[in-house]
């Protein structure tokens, strides 16, 4: 138990706390100096002063929606009561403390299922892009496949176009050359029958 001198010294220090947070407006810190100075308080049997804070405490905790320091604070509230052999406000008061419990509960499991929810959307959508990445991989593949199948062939099309071309050709040449020298014979036997008779006259 604390003596006189250290409560009082307690008190002040929580008091000059809870002045500070209120100037720069940081709701945890005031409810945190509340706190101590409410259990400071009880430490000390000063129950109706505990109260009196108490009630501000709870009207900050609930407009800011600290369900968390709510949740704490009917704790300490109803061992307060029972301390006071109030039991039916110390029941009352560990009722809501158990609410407030089975409400953050329910809360962090409701968090905890959006979070989930959010993390599987999150993974189906990286694996529907990896997906379409490898679909939009496989068509560009497939595309070049097919423009270097259809490259193949237009280059063996030209191809076998020139061979035909050469061996025409080469056949025309042929074909000429033996007409020509058909001709050339047709000629050479023309003299060589003009030879003979020419002979023959002479003889």
């Amino acid at each position: 138990k604390y003596n006189l001198k250290t409560q009082n010294l307690a008190l002040d220090y929580y008091s000059q706390s809870y002045k500070i947070s209120k100037e720069i407006g940081n709701i945890d810190l005031i409810l945190t100096s509340l706190e101590r100075m409410i259990s400071t308080y009880r430490e000390f049997n000063q129950y109706d002063k505990a109260l009196k804070l108490s009630q501000e405490y709870i009207k900050i905790a609930k407009a800011g929606n600290y369900h968390g320091f709510l949740k704490d604070h009917y704790a300490l509230l109803s061992d307060i009561y029972a301390e006071q052999k109030s039991y039916k406000k110390a029941l009352e008061n560990r009722l809501l403390h158990e609410n407030y419990s089975d409400s953050i509960l329910n809360e962090e499991k409701a968090k905890a299922l959006v979070k989930f929810q959010i993390e599987f959307e999150s993974e189906n959508k990286d694996r529907e892009i990896v997906l379409l990445n490898k679909n939009q991989e496989l068509q560009k593949i497939k595309l070049k496949q097919q423009q270097t199948t259809r490259n193949y062939l237009i280059a063996s099309v030209i191809l076998v176009f020139f061979l035909l071309l050469v061996i025409y050709s080469r056949f025309i040449l042929k074909t000429k050359a033996h007409k020509m020298i058909e001709e050339k014979n047709k000629e050479l036997e023309k003299l060589s029958i003009v030879a003979r008779e020419t002979a023959n006259a002479v003889l």
